[in-house]
């Protein structure tokens, strides 16, 4: 039709994470070589991270808000003992979390979806819940299952990007926040 553009604006399908620092990263990474082969996908190392507002698919306008609206955000260095597995059966995931989240955590969390808010996305209705995905395409903790101890370090966080590829999804750092782990 004329006047319409002959491109398609581009999308990003975006979220707020905590990234491990090199020592915790190390850790889960041990953690990983324990799960069992099957059932399930464990999730490459790199991938690994702590969600902490899941935005969705946006467009380039409000991608460069959320970019800027989230330097307004002070995050906090984080420390907790990664000691819980459990699983999201209907997400199919397997997950290492804490007993409790620190409160600054749970702060900054809240914190990400103002920006949300503030750029027109609409935050998640569930509470926050600090997890780290293990695996995928799996729906029940295998029984017995023990892993080395993680102890969660990050500071700052990041806004990240889900790429899809011919390997699969991996996720990209679109912009980081405070110092980097």
């Amino acid at each position: 039709m004329p006047g319409e553009s002959s491109k398609e604006q581009p999308r990003h399908r975006v979220f707020f994470a905590a990234l491990p620092e090199r020592r915790t990263l190390h850790q889960l990474e041990a953690a990983l070589q324990v799960l069992p082969a099957k059932p399930g996908r464990r999730v490459p190392v790199g991938n690994l991270h702590m969600t902490l507002a899941f935005v969705g698919t946006v467009d380039a306008q409000r991608l460069d808000c959320l970019r800027e609206t989230a330097r307004r955000v002070v995050p906090p260095d984080v420390a907790m003992d990664l000691n819980r597995l459990g699983c999201f059966p209907r997400a199919a995931v397997l997950w290492l979390g804490p007993e409790g989240a620190p409160e600054d955590l749970s702060a900054l969390a809240r914190d990400l979806s103002g920006v949300l808010a503030d750029c027109g996305a609409v935050p998640e209705a569930r509470p926050f819940s600090a997890h780290v995905t293990l695996a995928r395409r799996v729906r029940a903790v295998p029984e017995g299952l023990e892993l080395p101890p993680v102890v969660w370090r990050s500071r700052g966080f990041a806004l990240m990007e889900s790429v899809s590829g011919e390997r699969g999804v991996r996720y990209r750092i679109v912009e980081r926040y405070g110092p980097r782990g």
